[in-house]
């Protein structure tokens, strides 16, 4: 055998031995506890919703699935240490909005890349909702407008901050029906209902189970048809606000995370999203089940990151550097 043949033969050799050696930790996954970070405090939103599914989602994934709550920076501190993790699946991202890559972008710096994260799937959907304090005289959307038509400037909305979703729903609102209702930023949405009761503010937009939470009243929804919990509510796009907006939520990784970790990621939520418990624990959170691939999910997040920016932009929404 001539040593030119010898080592095109070892070489052959090798790739064949390295092929499962690189392809080992996918196949593998998980092949120990997973952490799951979310970028807001224990008992919020999102952190109520991956607890109820923690349970189903280990029971997929054959391991446990450790919550870690990472907060600061409007969630996005968790978003970076998932960007920057080692990308094998062990370490994911549960998060709202993109975590934080579909509306701050346009009004604060981010901590990360924006395409450093990869969606695997989506998992729930909050639909936005316009909401009141329970003794508001305000009964409809339609009772705000021509109230707001009729005093310019002597109504009111409170959000969590200037440039925060509601913000920026409440300011594409307010711009496309041609209203002048004044915007008062606060601390937090607890501070906003407590406002709302003493009267100093009359709105607040945020997530369908945020007014279970806060005793506030729902008056309308931004979502594109009628919602079956509460099929009563008018849609604020049959009123000329075509904004769908929601506080909707997934799971997220390293974008270099290999395929086959990424299909394992999808097909676990996938399953999760079809349990009967996991779809009875969001029924009691007031959210939706939204199962999307990663693939879709990464379009939408697109589209809507194109429409906030948008909004921003004609409401003249300034940036907050």
């Amino acid at each position: 055998m001539s040593i030119s043949v010898m080592r095109r033969g070892l070489a052959a050799l090798a790739v064949l031995l390295s092929g499962p050696a690189l392809a080992q930790p996918a196949q593998q996954f998980p092949n120990r506890p997973v952490q799951m970070l979310i970028g807001f405090p224990a008992g919020g939103g999102a952190d109520l919703i991956a607890r109820s599914l923690q349970a189903t989602f280990q029971a997929r994934l054959g391991q446990p699935v450790v919550i870690r709550n990472v907060t600061g920076a409007g969630g996005t501190i968790a978003s970076a240490q998932v960007a920057q993790a080692q990308p094998d699946g062990h370490i994911a991202l549960f998060a709202p909005l993109g975590g934080g890559t579909v509306y701050m972008p346009h009004v604060l710096p981010i901590p990360f890349a924006p395409d450093a994260l990869r969606p695997v799937c989506a998992v729930y959907d909050g639909p936005g909702t316009l909401m009141v304090a329970t003794d508001s005289p305000f009964r409809t959307p339609q009772e705000v407008i021509a109230a707001a038509r009729a005093k310019p400037g002597s109504l009111y909305y409170g959000t969590p901050g200037a440039g925060s979703p509601a913000h920026i729903a409440m300011a594409g609102l307010t711009r496309a029906l041609n209203l002048n209702i004044e915007h008062v930023p606060f601390r937090g949405s607890a501070d906003i209902a407590l406002a709302m009761r003493a009267g100093q503010v009359q709105f607040f937009a945020d997530a369908f189970n945020i007014a279970t939470q806060l005793e506030l009243r729902p008056i309308a929804v931004f979502a594109r048809e009628p919602l079956a919990m509460a099929p009563e509510l008018p849609l604020m796009r049959d009123l000329g606000y075509n904004f769908i907006f929601s506080i909707h939520g997934g799971i997220f990784v390293p974008k270099s995370t290999p395929e086959p970790v990424v299909q394992r990621w999808e097909a676990a939520c996938r399953s999760v999203l079809q349990d009967p418990e996991a779809l009875a624990a969001l029924a009691r959170m007031k959210v939706l089940p939204n199962f999307q691939t990663g693939a879709d999910y990464a379009s939408f997040l697109a589209r809507e990151h194109e429409e906030v920016g948008r909004i921003v932009r004609e409401a003249g929404i300034p940036r907050q550097d």
